[in-house]
């Protein structure tokens, strides 16, 4: 939760790129397919 309501923007960096989500880490877990 502490790191859900900081986090606005995710930036991932992995060899295949940066990927640049805004919203949440929540929400950015469930659109990797986390489940929690």
């Amino acid at each position: 939760e502490f790191v859900s309501s900081l986090a606005t923007r995710i930036i991932e960096l992995s060899a295949s790129g940066v990927v640049d989500f805004s919203g949440t880490y929540d929400d950015y877990l469930r659109s990797q397919g986390v489940t929690f």
